[in-house]
């Protein structure tokens, strides 16, 4: 067993039996309501894009098969209904879609030579009706990431590019010295902050960078985090940092200064918070989903299910959010 596996374990018990994060679901009613819609198979599901409030995209894969067919599950009602896209890329497994307006990238793992995977990318111009390979981009672990329609940044490993043509060039824009990659997110409509992490022979760090030029220029922000396991920011001074010490950070001047919120919380939270008060994040650590109206300080557990396994949530906006799991049930979160 590896020493991540075995500190991921650790966690697992101490939050099980600690009674962290100030539970306290006695007369609690949230305005959060969950609803379990099964989509008729077991697949993996493993990212959510949202066209509108009413066209939601699905990509997953058939455990099942050995050749791990990728399918996309598609609703056209909010997320009441689900059905099997057409795209079905046989040997090729997409575990993240992304797009702005008719763009969309999709990356994933090409199975098709069983002898050496591939990491792949494909790009549509046409909302997804087709697909081509990017070949500015091929064979590397790439994260789209749209800024606006003709502005975008992609990580390859620890660098960082940047197109402002539509990928017809791309500059180098950012490299990190770092033994694990960094994760793209937007504040407000300038700033942008890349953020990450290692914990790996008992040695526990995190990054935080800064750009408030969208991605032209970037500024290490020198805090000693832990392991920056997931963050958000509701606006361009106002973010939630979480860490793999289970501390729950929060910035209300775009990352000048730090304050633990909840020194006791999850470790690998997906967190969505529509406002400075009220916040949810689901945890793939516990499987279960909880909620706040005091800025992170306490937490009430809204959905629990241990037959479960979690892969991740967004939202649309503060009344409607999607949890997706690895046991092909989509959760839809609905505020009422």
């Amino acid at each position: 067993m590896s020493k991540f596996i075995f500190q991921i374990l650790i966690s697992i018990l101490i939050l099980q039996f600690s009674g962290c994060e100030h539970e306290n679901i006695g007369q609690f009613k949230s305005p959060y309501t969950v609803e379990e819609i099964k989509t008729g198979s077991n697949w993996w599901l493993t990212s959510i894009y949202f066209e509108d409030v009413n066209n939601i995209i699905v990509t997953g894969f058939d455990i099942s098969s050995s050749d791990y067919n990728s399918t996309f599950l598609r609703s056209s009602d909010g997320g009441i209904t689900w059905s099997v896209d057409t795209l079905n890329l046989k040997g090729l497994r997409v575990d993240y879609l992304t797009g702005y307006k008719e763009k969309r990238f999709a990356k994933g793992i090409d199975f098709t030579v069983s002898s050496n995977p591939k990491n792949f990318l494909l790009y549509s111009k046409d909302s997804g009706k087709t697909w081509k390979p990017d070949s500015s981009f091929q064979n590397c672990n790439c994260s789209p990431f749209f800024i606006s329609d003709s502005v975008w940044l992609m990580s390859w490993g620890h660098i960082f590019y940047k197109t402002d043509d539509s990928g017809a060039n791309w500059k180098q824009v950012l490299s990190i010295n770092f033994p694990a990659p960094g994760s793209l997110i937007k504040a407000g409509k300038k700033n942008l902050f890349i953020h990450g992490g290692s914990t790996y022979d008992y040695v526990d760090a995190g990054f935080l960078f800064k750009s408030t030029d969208l991605g032209e220029t970037w500024a290490k922000i020198n805090h000693k985090f832990s392991n920056i396991t997931n963050a958000q920011f509701v606006n361009d001074s106002l973010g939630y940092l979480f860490t793999f010490k289970q501390q729950m950070i929060k910035t209300s001047d775009t990352g000048n200064s730090f304050n633990i919120i909840n020194p006791n919380i999850d470790p690998y939270p997906i967190c969505y918070f529509n406002s400075e008060l009220e916040g949810l994040y689901a945890s793939i650590v516990t499987n279960s989903i909880k909620y706040t109206s005091d800025g992170g300080k306490t937490w009430y557990e809204i959905y629990h299910n241990n037959n479960i396994q979690i892969s991740d949530m967004e939202f649309y906006s503060p009344q409607l959010g999607i949890v997706i799991t690895h046991n092909g049930l989509i959760l839809k979160i609905v505020k009422h």
